[in-house]
């Protein structure tokens, strides 16, 4: 019984370090980091949507310095378009720099 038990161990061992020695890093998707900097950047506002959802459309590029200019917002609610173009525009973020001239557009939906 011993005898089992220890090759268990030694197999339970050797098992988990060739998956921790073959497993490879994890690096954050630059998309998913991206939306996390907008999500926050977006994040601390004081508006309430009266019919549910509001939606809108940002139009922007980035710059040599990695910041944002807002081209356009695309929105139904003046009040929207401005909290978006004051929060985002001129906010430097991290993004590769191969993004860089480029146009984008990215959808925002704002719940309550």
């Amino acid at each position: 019984m011993r005898k089992t038990s220890i090759v268990l161990a030694v197999a339970l061992f050797f098992g988990l370090s060739a998956t921790a020695i073959a497993a490879p890093t994890v690096e954050e998707n630059p998309r998913t980091s991206f939306l996390k900097q907008i999500q926050f950047l977006l994040n601390q506002n004081d508006i309430s949507p009266d019919a549910g959802t509001l939606t809108a459309k940002v139009l922007f590029t980035f710059d040599d310095e990695n910041r944002i200019e807002v081209i356009a917002v695309e929105s139904g609610h003046e009040d929207l378009a401005a909290f978006i173009n004051s929060q985002m525009d001129g906010r430097k973020v991290f993004v590769d720099e191969s993004l860089q001239g480029k146009r984008y557009v990215l959808p925002l939906r704002i719940t309550n």
